[in-house]
């Protein structure tokens, strides 16, 4: 599965989880979409307009998302992607 990662607006973040061990004292979410299908919607259900696309190509990390001190992760997003479960709209 091909996801692109997207960073939520801090003033729009909702049910947020610290990603990482540390925590994420960061002000954005993290969330993931699946990247083979129009970029409308999160995994978790949210609308992707307004959201950045994060470039993980320059962040060392080795998960899906980038370092647990930058940002916070959306637990629906996580549970997709780290268990490969979702559907095609």
């Amino acid at each position: 599965m091909s996801i692109v990662v997207l960073h939520e607006p801090a003033a729009d973040s909702a049910a947020l989880r610290p990603a990482g061990p540390g925590g994420g004292a960061g002000g954005t979410t993290v969330h993931a979409a699946p990247a083979d299908v129009p970029l409308t919607r999160t995994f978790c259900g949210e609308e992707a307009e307004g959201m950045s696309q994060v470039d993980l190509e320059s962040t060392p990390s080795a998960s899906w998302y980038p370092s647990p001190s930058t940002a916070r992760i959306c637990p629906d997003c996580d549970r997709t992607v780290t268990q490969g479960h979702w559907s095609r709209p």
